[in-house]
């Protein structure tokens, strides 16, 4: 979902008539934070979490980068 997130706000970035960004949740659940059993499954199973941390700080730089509010 991190990826998906980076991804279209990097797209947003393209497009000019874009002037603010909002993220919203469709469902009964939206989480702010990380997937907990996904960083104790990642930890478990590959020995780091490097690799989720590393795609959060790369959503977290481009949210940051944008030229227009997220």
């Amino acid at each position: 979902m991190m990826m998906a997130i980076r991804n279209t706000v990097e797209g947003f970035e393209r497009d000019a008539t874009v002037k603010v960004v909002v993220l919203r949740h469709e469902g009964k659940v939206f989480s702010s934070g990380h997937d907990l059993k996904e960083i104790m499954l990642q930890q478990n199973s590959t020995g780091t979490t490097q690799p989720v941390f590393s795609e959060c700080s790369s959503l977290m730089l481009a949210v940051r980068k944008a030229r227009f509010p997220v």
